[in-house]
């Protein structure tokens, strides 16, 4: 029996046309056990209505990375797996949330149900966790397929990586955790040349996704609002035994911090990770002065995502002022300066995530700090932007003209992201927290709806500590 295995409290059972395989020929002569038939995968690829449109040839080109990656025999290991996919009529185009804050905001993509497969946004902040260094997050162990992924990185990093996550993706689909492993794909981050997999992932990968279209259901201690009456309200594989991530392996890792910082992070950058790379002080000093010289260097732009979520994993009190000044200013004097052939919106999007990201995660220093001098300072900061207090905002510079903005870095975004900060700082954050709710404050609707489900992850953190929330993608 087959066993599939849930992400985060969603279950997903998409459509997905999948081209039976014919019988293989007997081998000629006699010889070796014959290959198995290529099985050929149909997707739809939907955008959303923000996304800048792109055509059927640019979806192709992506696929055909996708499926290359699991064909070919790159060495080291690796087992040619013959899958190929393809896409199933025109893009296509939905309406919701573009920017991914929430669980909520993932199932109400996800919750487009089958046949569409591959959704297209400008920002994905969430994925089981609050992660704004996520580039794409799907279901692990689902029936059909779902794949959320962030237009930067289907469009604009290149076919080879977009390949490589799609693949990586579509494998979390069929049941696949992470594997640690320099040259895996399903290592935790990745770049183009993550292509090897092993055997038993190519079962995987050749199980063939079920035609079914059956919404995703939340089955966490509380119903989500607004989820739509026909979401599963019996979770199918609620009795089904979860599949364990991979430990961290160091082998799997690059050996600098600024390799590590410069591979793309689909469910967002590791904390177990991350802490390898602080494993004594001496150590996690000079990676500390180096992310920070990295966080000043413009060029260093389209990596500042990992680079703030690093910094607050692997940090002490040290790099609280200049990830507030960061955050605040909205990176260096060129911090918006396109280079050649840089999409303007592509820019904004990379500032407002870095932005989302040392926001969300300042928490983390006032976490594992014992000087209460230093927790108080972080959250009164987080806890003066999560409320938009005036005093405080004036002060930020390079915020989007409007709330909708694509890039996700309005007043808004940035409000929930410190809101998640407090969130993770745990026992000395929880007044500040609760104090949001209050009559008096300014905080923006975004915050005041999840102020609930904010409350439970601090007390969570409280309960069972750091890791029981950024482990969760």
């Amino acid at each position: 029996m087959k066993k599939l295995f849930c992400f985060a409290g969603l279950a997903l059972c998409a459509a997905l046309a999948v081209s039976a395989p014919a019988e293989p020929p007997p081998p000629a002569g006699g010889g070796g056990p014959p290959q198995p038939a290529q099985v050929n995968v149909e997707l739809t690829v939907l955008r959303h209505q923000q996304v800048t449109a792109f055509t059927k040839a640019q979806v192709k080109a992506v696929l055909d990375k996708m499926g290359t990656v699991l064909q070919e025999d790159d060495g080291g290991g690796d087992v040619k797996c013959n899958i190929a996919f393809v896409q199933k009529g025109n893009v296509g185009v939905f309406t919701g949330p573009n920017v991914i804050s929430s669980q909520q905001d993932f199932n109400a993509i996800a919750n487009l149900g089958g046949p569409y497969h591959i959704k297209v946004v400008s920002s994905i902040d969430w994925c089981g966790a609050y992660m704004p260094s996520a580039v794409a997050c799907s279901p692990v162990g689902i029936a059909g397929t779902s794949i959320v992924v962030e237009e930067e990185y289907f469009l604009n990093r290149g076919e080879e990586l977009a390949g490589v996550i799609l693949a990586h993706e579509y494998g979390h689909n069929r049941g696949l955790s992470h594997r640690a492993g320099a040259v895996n794909l399903m290592n935790a981050g990745v770049g183009p040349n993550n292509r090897v997999i092993n055997s038993f992932e190519c079962q995987r990968f050749q199980i063939p996704p079920l035609a079914a279209a059956i919404a995703p259901a939340w089955v966490g201690d509380s119903p989500i609002p607004g989820l739509p009456a026909a979401a599963v309200t019996v979770d199918p594989l609620a009795n089904e035994p979860k599949h364990k991530e991979a430990a961290a392996a160091s082998e799997g890792l690059p050996k600098t911090i600024e390799g590590f910082v410069h591979l793309a992070h689909p469910q967002g950058v590791n904390y177990a990770n991350a802490l390898t790379y602080a494993k004594d002080p001496k150590e996690a000093k000079a990676n500390v002065m180096t992310l920070l010289k990295m966080l000043a260097d413009p060029n260093e732009r389209p990596y500042w995502v990992n680079i703030a979520t690093t910094l607050c994993f692997i940090g002490d009190e040290s790099v609280f002022e200049p990830l507030k000044k960061f955050a605040t200013e909205g990176g260096g004097a060129n911090a918006l300066l396109p280079k050649k052939d840089e999409d303007p919106k592509q820019v904004a999007k990379q500032l407002a995530d870095a932005r989302k990201a040392a926001l969300g995660h300042l928490g983390v220093i006032a976490n594992k700090t014992e000087k209460e001098d230093v927790q108080k300072r972080v959250v009164e900061y987080l806890a003066a932007v999560a409320r938009a207090e005036k005093d405080t905002i004036k002060d930020f510079k390079r915020l989007p003209a409007t709330d909708d903005d694509a890039s996700g870095g309005s007043l808004p975004h940035l409000a929930f992201a410190a809101a998640q900060g407090l969130a993770v700082s745990g026992k000395p954050a929880l007044e500040a927290l609760k104090s949001i709710g209050q009559a008096d404050s300014d905080a923006p609707k975004k915050v005041r709806d999840e102020l609930g489900d904010l409350i439970k992850i601090n007390e969570r953190v409280q309960k069972y500590g750091l890791k029981s929330q950024l482990d969760r993608h």
